[in-house]
Protein backbone atom coordinates (compact mmCIF):
# COMPACT_ATOMS: atom_id res chain seq x y z
CA UNK A 1 0.00 0.00 0.00
CA UNK A 2 1.34 3.50 -0.60
CA UNK A 3 0.52 6.21 1.37
CA UNK A 4 2.61 9.93 1.76
CA UNK A 5 3.98 10.97 5.27
CA UNK A 6 3.47 14.74 5.75
CA UNK A 7 6.67 17.03 7.24
CA UNK A 8 6.87 15.66 10.61
CA UNK A 9 4.43 12.69 10.64
CA UNK A 10 5.44 9.76 12.65
CA UNK A 11 4.53 6.67 14.64
CA UNK A 12 4.70 6.77 17.66
CA UNK A 13 4.32 4.13 20.26
CA UNK A 14 5.26 4.21 23.60
CA UNK A 15 4.12 1.28 25.52
CA UNK A 16 4.46 -1.70 25.63
CA UNK A 17 7.43 -1.86 23.00
CA UNK A 18 9.01 0.79 21.73
CA UNK A 19 8.51 1.07 17.87
CA UNK A 20 10.54 3.19 15.15
CA UNK A 21 9.66 6.91 14.32
CA UNK A 22 9.81 7.17 10.74
CA UNK A 23 9.93 11.07 9.27
CA UNK A 24 9.26 11.98 5.43
CA UNK A 25 13.09 12.06 5.26
CA UNK A 26 13.80 8.72 6.55
CA UNK A 27 11.20 6.84 4.19
CA UNK A 28 10.90 6.85 0.28
CA UNK A 29 8.57 4.23 -0.82
CA UNK A 30 9.03 5.10 -4.22
CA UNK A 31 13.36 5.27 -4.06
CA UNK A 32 12.88 1.69 -2.35
CA UNK A 33 10.93 0.59 -4.60
CA UNK A 34 13.22 1.40 -7.37
CA UNK A 35 16.15 -0.05 -5.75
CA UNK A 36 14.23 -3.45 -5.10
CA UNK A 37 13.38 -3.86 -8.92
CA UNK A 38 17.47 -3.08 -9.86
CA UNK A 39 16.06 -0.12 -11.72
CA UNK A 40 17.57 2.77 -9.60
CA UNK A 41 20.40 3.58 -12.12
CA UNK A 42 19.13 3.24 -15.41
CA UNK A 43 15.71 5.11 -13.95
CA UNK A 44 18.85 8.45 -12.88
CA UNK A 45 20.18 7.79 -16.28
CA UNK A 46 17.22 8.08 -18.19
CA UNK A 47 16.28 11.69 -15.84
CA UNK A 48 19.65 12.64 -16.30
CA UNK A 49 19.58 12.33 -20.17
CA UNK A 50 16.43 14.36 -20.36
CA UNK A 51 18.38 17.12 -18.72
CA UNK A 52 21.83 16.62 -20.97
CA UNK A 53 19.51 17.07 -23.59
CA UNK A 54 18.45 20.32 -23.05
CA UNK A 55 22.21 21.33 -22.64
CA UNK A 56 23.87 19.95 -26.31
CA UNK A 57 23.70 23.28 -27.95
CA UNK A 58 23.96 25.68 -25.35
CA UNK A 59 26.15 24.63 -22.93
CA UNK A 60 28.26 21.45 -24.36
CA UNK A 61 30.84 21.24 -21.82
CA UNK A 62 28.12 20.37 -19.32
CA UNK A 63 26.04 18.56 -21.53
CA UNK A 64 29.60 16.49 -22.50
CA UNK A 65 30.33 16.15 -18.67
CA UNK A 66 26.42 14.58 -18.22
CA UNK A 67 26.94 12.10 -20.88
CA UNK A 68 29.68 10.46 -19.28
CA UNK A 69 27.99 10.66 -15.74
CA UNK A 70 25.09 8.37 -17.59
CA UNK A 71 27.37 6.19 -18.96
CA UNK A 72 28.69 5.86 -15.60
CA UNK A 73 25.37 4.90 -14.16
CA UNK A 74 24.49 2.86 -17.10
CA UNK A 75 27.54 0.82 -16.66
CA UNK A 76 26.66 0.21 -13.20
CA UNK A 77 22.82 -0.40 -13.87
CA UNK A 78 24.91 -3.69 -16.27
CA UNK A 79 26.96 -4.72 -13.51
CA UNK A 80 26.36 -4.02 -9.93
CA UNK A 81 23.03 -4.25 -7.34
CA UNK A 82 22.09 -1.78 -4.71
CA UNK A 83 22.73 -3.48 -1.56
CA UNK A 84 20.93 -2.54 2.02
CA UNK A 85 23.89 -1.72 4.50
Amino acid sequence: MTYNLKNHDSILVSWPAPVRCFHDSDFKPELEAQIASDDYFAMLASQLDSISQSLKEKHHSDYILLEKTIDDLLYLHKRYLIRKG
